[in-house]
């Protein structure tokens, strides 16, 4: 997984967002998170 991936997926399961979590990490994996990669300095920020 990607370092920046990781980060997100811990945060989200610190706020007890397990869901999300696994949402997002099923997103990264469909391509590469090409698709979601423009959206992501919404969920970083």
């Amino acid at each position: 997984m990607y370092e920046s991936t990781r980060n997100i997926q811990s945060d989200l399961k610190a706020l007890r967002l397990n869901g999300m979590s696994g949402a997002w990490a099923e997103l990264m994996e469909q391509d590469g998170g090409a698709t979601i990669e423009s959206s992501r300095w919404l969920i970083e920020h």
